[in-house]
């Protein structure tokens, strides 16, 4: 039987909280409740990676590095674009584990003993940067939708092209950075480079025909990302 305790009811995000120490466990959930998290506990790092098949299932996870059943680096494995922003809490101070841990994705890390109002600072400014994030993408795109469904090439398109053209398409007039279509395309996985994002988005532009004579302009921002305009 999965080793998952109920969800604290909050409004102010859903945190996935895997760590087998039962003392810290029951410790965390008790933090994240007092500052309006839902903590959802995991004490086997395969409870979680199968919670995590449910879209959306959180907002942020904070993963221990070192579980009964693997490590906190092997969960990143087995789930790579499924996994929530990822907070890893270790007692690790090995260099090469924590760069590991950032190339799987992990957004932020907290040394153990962790600092209550630290920790809580951490999750709550990550679910407000994602929640932030799938929002600019999502509210325009309702209107602009038709722009993309209606095109003869869309059905060519990949998944991964299809996310970048929404949030392209989502966001018309607007910069978007490398970093939002990294977390909202590829869910943070940090190992999609720079070279591969550009890939996709010149992919979108070829398909999609998104050049001036068809009324479009798909332009690279220096050092930041893309803005796709539509021109007069």
């Amino acid at each position: 039987m999965a080793e998952v305790e109920e969800a604290v009811t909050a409004t102010e995000g859903r945190v996935a909280v895997v760590e087998d120490d039962l003392a810290l466990g029951q410790q965390i959930v008790d933090v994240l409740a007092q500052a309006g998290l839902a903590a959802q506990w995991f004490k086997r790092g395969q409870d979680f990676v199968e919670a995590c098949s449910r879209p959306e299932a959180f907002d942020v996870a904070l993963l221990d590095m070192r579980l009964p059943d693997m490590t906190g680096l092997a969960v990143l494995e087995k789930l790579l674009d499924r996994a929530p922003p990822v907070v890893m809490l270790t007692g690790m101070t090995e260099e090469a584990g924590l760069i590991r841990a950032f190339e799987l994705g992990v957004h932020d890390y907290v040394f153990k003993p962790f600092r209550a109002a630290e920790l809580v600072a951490r999750l709550k400014g990550l679910v407000r940067r994602t929640r932030s994030d799938l929002g600019k993408a999502a509210e325009p795109l309702a209107a602009k939708a038709s722009l993309l469904t209606d095109h003869p090439a869309y059905p060519s398109l990949t998944e991964k092209e299809r996310g970048c053209a929404e949030i392209l398409l989502g966001q018309l007039g607007q910069t978007v950075s490398r970093e939002t279509l990294r977390r909202l395309v590829w869910r943070g996985h940090q190992v999609v480079t720079s070279r591969s994002i550009d890939t996709h988005v010149s992919r979108v532009r070829t398909k999609l025909g998104l050049v001036p004579s068809a009324g479009f302009e798909l332009a690279s921002v220096y050092g930041v990302g893309y803005r796709l305009q539509k021109l007069a």
